[in-house]
């Protein structure tokens, strides 16, 4: 061929299919693949570069990329696709024959969310107490889960459950945050990045809860104050004000995850709101696992 020394502009890459893709562990994973156009060498979607590091055996976050050169040595944009390969979540199924031919299908569930352990906090005073004297009377016990339907919700991993070096080696001193005003000073709950936290949810048999979810089954429970049941407050104290929480839903780029914003952190006002987004990387938030 002839290269059009003239020609400074880049081919265009179109991906075909969804920028994200989520997966189950095992599944067959087929790339959607991409498209390119050139301003002078028309199509060139048989010249694209694609490389896939998918491992559809390992649960994780991967990244698919497709890059392309036209004759002139232009270099398109690198497009990426990401995939996530989650927890098998489906459920086995039996098949009861009976005597007479006739069969019967049971539907299992084995994959139960991991409850962690109640809590204990210290409360506002940051004495915990004990039989010898009254410290203990603003104690605190944070339930490790809460059931809401066919839904189980549970706390953030506190730091001993979670340890900072496998779900938080870049966080420095973000990887934890107590909720001082409310639990005491004896709780340090594992933050981790968006990433993380799916793969944290998952080790435990859970999955990231949903914005729908949480507006579904949380927000009827957040302080009568906001118009909720007030056994968020009462009954579970589970951490707030010193961070959010991450939900399981992206912004259409995926370079940012909605949060559950619970309070102000400066004012301590209500929030309990889904609207905010922070960034996947270089930002840690306390998970919010569910299961069911």
């Amino acid at each position: 061929f002839t290269a059009n020394v003239n020609d400074k502009t880049a081919p265009v890459i179109t991906l075909v299919g969804d920028s994200i893709v989520n997966i189950e562990l095992g599944t067959e994973y087929t790339d959607a693949g991409a498209t390119a156009v050139d301003n002078k060498d028309g199509t060139v979607t048989d010249d694209i570069v694609t490389v896939s590091k998918v491992n559809t055996d390992k649960v994780g976050t991967y990244t698919v990329t497709y890059n392309v050169t036209d004759a002139a040595g232009n270099v398109a944009t690198e497009v990426t696709r990401t995939v996530t390969v989650t927890a098998d979540a489906t459920k086995p199924v039996i098949t009861l024959n009976s005597a007479g031919g006739e069969s019967t299908t049971v539907t299992t569930t084995t994959f139960d969310i991991t409850i962690p352990d109640d809590k204990t906090g210290n409360g506002p005073d940051g004495k915990l107490g004990n039989a010898t004297n009254d410290f203990a009377a603003d104690n605190v016990v944070v339930k490790g889960s809460y059931v809401s339907g066919s839904l189980t919700f549970v706390r953030p991993p506190v730091g001993a459950e979670a340890a900072a070096a496998d779900w938080c080696p870049d966080g420095g001193n973000a990887c934890a945050a107590r909720d001082t005003w409310r639990l005491g000073n004896n709780l340090y709950f594992r933050r981790m990045d968006h990433g993380k936290a799916i793969e944290w949810c998952e080790s435990q048999n859970g999955r990231l809860a949903t914005r729908q979810e949480i507006t579904d089954h949380l927000i009827p429970i957040i302080p009568e104050s906001e118009g909720g049941s007030g056994v968020w407050e009462t009954q579970l104290y589970w951490p707030e004000q010193a961070s959010k929480y991450w939900t399981a839903d992206k912004t259409d780029d995926g370079t940012k995850a909605f949060v559950f914003t619970t309070r102000n952190y400066g004012t301590g006002a209500a929030v309990y709101h889904l609207t905010n987004q922070e960034t996947i990387t270089d930002k840690w938030i306390w998970p919010m696992c569910v299961g069911g």
